[in-house]
């Protein structure tokens, strides 16, 4: 088969692909003649892992009857293939109104899942072991970028260009004031007096504010560059494909969007500051001359665009939360805050929360209670999807890191624990901090005895990635993927699988990459770090306890 696996790993929130769901209950006690009405809804998951801690029960009844089912409310989670585990977690409340008298408290708010490909589940019964791998041929390809196209603009391309520059310039800071509370801001200046430097601050296509600085409160006044004004067919190209969309760029990142300026400049902010982790922590691996150029990112708010767009461009990539597409140099990114089930259950929140307090015989204390705990609710999930679109913003940057440096092989031949183990690597705020929700999620996994084999991992090489797998195993060997990595990214191995790594990258011909294809990926990483099988996973079982 031919070596293609031009598009780079998709990022998909496993356990709640579609953010949240809000269902509404309505249990009836005849006997005891009372009404409970119980909200349940889909809540975010910690990776699929979720502790099971005993919930507090506060009746708001004195003495309720015994027939009334305290079990009856409930909130079930499920993931985009059914059900995982036990997972109900009841809301109680008495005395004919809907309150929620605890409120679940998840174990920590942590990694999204990390996962390639699309998020169809596999068909019940799929095999849980390692697939046959088919023999390879001679045909290879190598990975590159779309190359440029040199024809000349048209006249509509050439109008556009001169509009986006002209864009660019009146929102692109001139200035750069350092002042002596050692605030920094950007902005054009327009105008200036002996003692007072007016400064415009743009906001984007958001707006801007004028502001008064006092010369005696400035330290430096720096002049910035222009280079950012500059348009490229690329970045014609890239607006083209989204007219209605506005168009940034602070390079090397062009970016189009429907997402406010606010949630762009976050997003530029949080690869910037990847990327220079990403040079420090990796500087062994990084290629003399290869730099991030031209990078495109779509950013989309809300789900339905996002979803027709990779169903036209990347359909195995329709049911993910993002991917990154090699031959394009594009991230495409999807606002976790903009999904229909996240806003379907914050719309059935407020909801709730305005029945709960247009009702005048609720007990004013019960009452306040609810819409407390109601609104908490609302305010976590809404915390919890932001920190979402972070980790998925890392997690695809650092795939077109990868690929940006030359640190991926030219023939993308590397295992798929390997690509989504150093993309998940960099999903904290700092890279190789630890990951707290896939370290939970393998934790959960060791102690049911469902951790997979680690050949079955280590040999895994598929362009679909771990899908192959199977459903009841996908969630358990991007967690693997993610403990491998760290594992051997310390100080005992680290050397080794920084040289197993370039063993990879270095593979410039074609027979190289045909003989490396054709062997195991595990004899591959044993052969760079000098141990035998037996060593590595008993250094593995070891590590895995003690995590």
């Amino acid at each position: 088969m031919a070596i293609d696996q031009e598009e780079g790993g998709g990022f998909l929130d496993y356990d709640r692909s579609y953010l949240f769901r809000a269902v509404v209950t309505n249990v009836n006690d005849k006997s005891a003649s009372r009404k409970l009405i119980g909200f349940s809804s889909w809540i975010p998951l910690n990776c699929c892992f979720v502790t099971q801690h005993p919930v507090e029960r506060v009746d708001t009844v004195r003495n309720p009857p015994k027939s009334v089912n305290r079990k009856a409310n409930r909130v079930e989670l499920a993931g985009i293939s059914g059900a995982f585990g036990d997972s109900a977690m009841q809301f109680s409340g008495y005395k004919r109104f809907p309150i929620p008298t605890a409120v679940y408290r998840w174990a920590a708010y942590v990694a999204l899942a990390a996962l390639l490909g699309c998020g169809r589940s596999a068909p019940s019964g799929a095999a849980s072991a390692t697939p046959p791998q088919p023999a390879p041929t001679a045909e290879v390809r190598v990975l590159k970028p779309r190359p440029a196209d040199d024809a000349a603009l048209t006249p509509e391309q050439a109008a556009l260009k001169r509009r986006l520059e002209l864009q660019l310039a009146s929102e692109h800071p001139t200035h750069r004031l350092t002042l002596g509370n050692h605030r920094v801001v950007e902005g054009q200046i327009v105008n200036e007096t002996p003692t007072t430097i007016m400064l415009r601050e743009e906001y984007g296509y958001s707006g801007s504010i004028i502001s008064a600085y006092r010369r005696s409160e400035i330290i430096a006044i720096d002049g910035l560059c222009s280079n950012a004004c500059e348009v490229t067919r690329q970045d014609i190209a890239l607006y083209e494909q989204f007219p209605n969309f506005h168009f940034t760029k602070v390079p090397p990142y062009s970016i189009v969007s429907d997402a406010p300026y606010t949630d762009v400049e976050k997003t530029v902010r949080l690869l910037t500051q990847l990327r220079e982790q990403f040079e420090h922590h990796f500087a062994a691996l990084i290629r003399p001359n290869h730099t991030p150029q031209n990078i495109q990112i779509v950013f989309f708010s809300t789900e339905e665009p996002f979803r027709a767009y990779a169903r036209k461009v990347a359909p195995p990539f329709v049911a993910s939360a993002g991917f990154y597409s090699a031959t394009e140099n594009r991230l495409v990114l999807l606002n976790q805050l903009g999904t229909a089930e996240f806003v379907d259950v914050q719309d059935r929140l407020t909801q709730r929360r305005r029945e709960l307090e247009s009702r005048p015989d609720i007990d004013p204390a019960d009452r306040h209670l609810a819409s407390t705990r109601l609104a908490t609710v609302k305010s976590e999930m809404t915390y919890e999807a932001k920190a979402m679109t972070e980790r998925l913003i890392r997690h695809e940057g650092a795939h077109q890191l990868v690929s940006a440096y030359g640190i991926q092989s030219r023939y993308g031949i590397e295992p798929t624990w390997l690509s989504e183990g150093l993309a998940q690597y960099c999903e904290p705020s700092d890279i190789g901090a630890y990951h707290r929700g896939l370290a939970e999620r393998l934790i959960k996994a060791r102690d049911a005895n469902r951790l997979l084999p680690l050949r079955t991992v280590l040999n895994h090489r598929d362009p679909a990635g771990f899908f192959t797998l199977g459903a009841p195993s996908i969630e358990t060997a991007y967690a693997e993927s993610w403990a491998m990595t760290f594992f051997l990214m310390q100080d005992r191995h680290r050397a080794k699988f920084l040289d197993y790594i370039k063993s990879l990258r270095d593979i410039r011909t074609d027979a190289a990459a045909i003989a490396a294809y054709k062997a195991d990926p595990e004899t591959l990483l044993l052969r760079a770090l000098g141990i035998d099988s037996n060593t590595l996973e008993t250094q593995w079982q070891q590590y895995v306890t003690r995590l």
